[in-house]
C-alpha cells in the first residue's frame, strides 16, 4: 500500500464536497498472488476523516 498527503484536484474535491485544493489522503492499494495482480484500488480521504484496522501477524 502507498499513501501520500497532497492537494485534491477538481474530480476528487467535487465527489468529496470539498474546495479544490484542499489536503486529502491519497492511496493505492495493490493485492497479487504468484500469477500476479488479483485487486487494485485507488481512494482518497478529505481533511479530518480518522482511518484504521485491526493487524494480527
Amino acid at each position: 500500500m502507498t499513501l501520500h498527503g497532497r492537494a485534491a484536484d477538481a474530480r476528487e474535491a467535487s465527489h468529496l464536497a470539498i474546495p479544490v485544493g484542499s489536503p486529502i489522503l491519497a492511496g493505492a492499494h495493490r493485492w497479487s498472488d504468484d500469477e500476479g495482480v488479483i485487486e487494485y484500488g485507488e481512494w482518497c480521504l478529505p481533511p479530518r476523516m480518522t482511518i484504521g484496522y485491526e493487524y494480527q501477524p
